[in-house]
């Protein structure tokens, strides 16, 4: 890579050459593995080369002024030989042979005729917000790089907006300037770069419109039908979505977000203790406030009511709403929600409620649910899908329970058998495979948190069950181990601290290497060595650093593949 740069430059030029190269940031990144050390060996290698000068385009005119003339083959591309036909053509630029992008062009069509009504829906209703809504629209970049600001939007709209603005006005202006911000992103390059209309880059710009079209539809303008029927003439690769149609109808519309959903979301996260209210009772870009809250079990089931206000850091549009989620035990969850009851009708309600709960029939609160809620009811499929593992975990752990006692039954008692079997060298039946298999699977992650916290100071549990495993044909899942011990070195080393035992970490994080080593597993140590010499930087500026420590630091820097001549690095 080194080489090819100096090669852009000619000898027989006199004068200054600006050598430069334009790659996807994604080079540096997850398309190539350590791209980003690479580039940074080279940058390196680069500032010591005293015939060399790294700059940027400012710097390079300003030293050098332009003395020719270029002019631009308009509408080119770098990564299609077509010009821009890839971003709006079936071009022939493609991953598969046996796929089209005959989908493109109706796309293309779709979102322009979408662009031109947000635009003007934007230019007419923005004048009520803004001197000048296009030089707001520009400005508003101020509020999106400053989320977490508590003054930005009210900087922002003293600046730009009418002087007189009110909360209701100021709500209308952010979702104009919301809307504006989507109708450009669902544009986005990547959306068209590749061969199947429901792939995840296309999908991301139609959720972008999907969005765009929402805030629009506040203003009391519904832009999807026409857009939607527009989307019928993108044909797609899949049969089972047949068009930009289908795509619309089984993947955009039920991942749209809306005020409902973030409520519902927050409603059955309840149930088990909702981790957002650990910061703040937010979720994402919403502000959760309950007003009230009452949860009532049964066995496996719950029953909880109360009432929620949920509040848009973005747009500052918020909603009040009653709630009801049954829980009927496992994975099958029912929430409605209301708006439509007064505060001692809802007191009263949530009297009746418990009482049915109390009496025991599921049947006669489904019954008085749909005569008080007889709206759409949510279920588990309406969590976001982190709180929905969250959940899904937490509701599966007392069976993992059972069924990790079992199989410790299982491998107990039939040790004798499944060692005699593979002395034998013959096949284990697959349902003893699986329960061994899951038994040490088991074992040995306790064995490694055990190493992790201290518990253990040496190999034996995991040499024992190493043992076993061998002995009975078990084959390790590699990705799950190496996962689980990667991110235990990363904990280790996060408690490095000048007050700490430092010996003791350092000696963990050798013992989960022999544990790599002993068990065959290669994790991706790319993060633990970052978080390795950024641990040791922040040490060594302290009077903890001593020269039997730097030593110990060294040879670990050796165990994790790290050059011990970068622990005398400094940035």
């Amino acid at each position: 890579f080194l080489e090819r740069l100096f090669h852009g430059f000619d000898a027989r030029r006199e004068h200054p050459q600006l050598m430069h190269i334009a790659t996807d940031g994604e080079s540096y990144g997850h398309h190539h593995a350590h791209g980003d050390m690479a580039l940074a060996h080279v940058l390196h290698r680069l500032s010591k080369d005293p015939d060399v000068r790294l700059t940027n385009y400012g710097e390079f005119l300003e030293l050098h002024p332009p003395e020719w003339e270029v002019e631009i083959h308009e509408k080119s591309s770098w990564s299609c030989v077509h010009g821009v036909e890839r971003w709006r053509a079936d071009c022939g630029c493609k991953m598969r042979g046996d796929w089209h992008q005959k989908w493109r062009a109706p796309l293309r069509e779709a979102l322009d005729a979408l662009k031109d009504q947000l635009d003007h829906l934007f230019s007419t209703r923005g004048r009520e917000c803004f001197p000048n809504p296009w030089a707001a629209r520009d400005a508003f970049i101020e509020v999106i790089l400053n989320r977490e600001s508590s003054g930005a939007v009210q900087d922002f709209v003293k600046k730009h907006g009418h002087a007189d603005l009110d909360d209701v006005q100021t709500t209308d202006a952010l979702r104009l300037l919301e809307m504006q911000q989507d109708a450009m992103l669902m544009f986005t390059s990547c959306g068209w770069f590749f061969d199947e209309i429901s792939g995840l880059e296309t999908v991301q710009c139609l959720l972008y419109a999907a969005r765009a079209m929402a805030l629009a539809r506040t203003f009391h303008r519904d832009f999807e039908p026409a857009f939607v029927e527009a989307l019928a003439a993108a044909p797609s690769n899949l049969p089972r979505f047949g068009n930009g149609s289908g795509v619309w109808n089984q993947i955009i519309r039920p991942a749209v977000v809306d005020l409902d959903r973030v409520l519902a979301h927050h409603a059955i996260s309840l149930i088990y203790g909702s981790p957002d209210d650990e910061n703040g009772g937010r979720v994402y870009s919403y502000d959760m406030e309950i007003l009230d809250q009452e949860i009532r079990s049964r066995g496996r089931g719950h029953l909880a009511v109360g009432r929620l206000r949920a509040r848009s850091r973005r747009t500052w549009n918020e909603a009040e709403t009653y709630f009801v989620v049954v829980h009927f035990g496992g994975l099958d969850f029912h929430a409605v929600l209301g708006q439509d009851m007064e505060l001692d009708e809802y007191q009263a309600f949530k009297l009746r409620l418990m009482a049915t709960y109390r009496a025991g029939s599921l049947a006669d609160v489904m019954s008085l649910l749909s005569s008080e809620f007889p709206g759409k009811a949510h279920r588990l499929d309406d969590l976001f899908r982190d709180e929905q593992r969250r959940v899904i975990g937490i509701v599966l752990a007392d069976r993992f329970e059972d069924y990790q006692r079992s199989f410790e039954h299982l491998a107990n008692q039939d040790e004798e058998v499944l060692n005699r079997l593979g002395q034998l060298n013959y096949p284990i039946p697959k349902p003893l495979r699986a329960a061994a298999s899951a038994y040490i699977d088991h074992h040995l992650e306790e064995q490694i948190a055990r190493l992790e916290r201290g518990e253990e100071t040496t190999l034996a549990g995991i040499e024992h069950l190493h043992e076993r495993g061998k002995a009975w044909g078990y084959l390790p899942e590699t990705t799950i181990l190496e996962k689980i011990v990667a991110e235990a070195m990363k904990r280790t080393l996060d408690r490095i601290e000048p007050e700490a035992d430092l010996a003791a970490i350092t000696a963990r994080v050798g013992l989960l290497l022999d544990t790599c080593a002993l068990l065959g597993v290669k994790p991706d140590l790319w993060q633990v060595q970052n978080q390795f010499l950024g641990a040791f930087l922040e040490l060594s500026l302290t009077a903890a650093m001593n020269a039997p420590l730097r030593e110990t630091f060294a040879t670990l820097a050796t165990r994790l593949n790290v050059s011990p001549s970068l622990l005398g690095w400094r940035p």
